[in-house]
């Protein structure tokens, strides 16, 4: 089984480190200590639903990202998210295949009206 506190301090760890940032620099943005970004990075520590915002604000990426697996083939099934990952795909799946539809519609409209 994942454990959530190593996939997201390793999703951190590899966001930070794209963007050729030090922990200290992390740390910074966060407003939290350089220790308490490494304690996250190895899996060692939880951290709120508050401070994931903030990492996900900080690393421009949306909240979802932070729980992706870094192994394609690994087996998420097992983890269990908060409700507010949760209701977040859910409702992101949902506004997008509103929207899909909505285009698919004004689509054949357009082209009932144009005949």
């Amino acid at each position: 089984m994942v454990e959530v506190r190593k996939l997201l301090g390793a999703n951190i760890r590899d966001l930070r480190k794209e963007r050729g940032w030090t922990q200290k620099k992390l740390a910074e943005l966060i407003g939290i200590s350089p220790t308490f970004i490494m304690h996250i990075e190895r899996g060692n520590r939880g951290v709120s639903l508050d401070t994931i915002g903030l990492f996900a604000k900080v690393l421009h990426v949306e909240i979802s990202r932070l729980f992706e697996s870094i192994n394609e083939d690994e087996d998420l099934s097992n983890i269990v998210l908060p409700p507010e990952l949760i209701l977040e795909r859910e409702l992101k799946t949902k506004i997008n295949n509103a929207i899909t539809q909505y285009i698919s519609e004004m689509k054949n409209h357009w082209l009932v009206s144009s005949d």
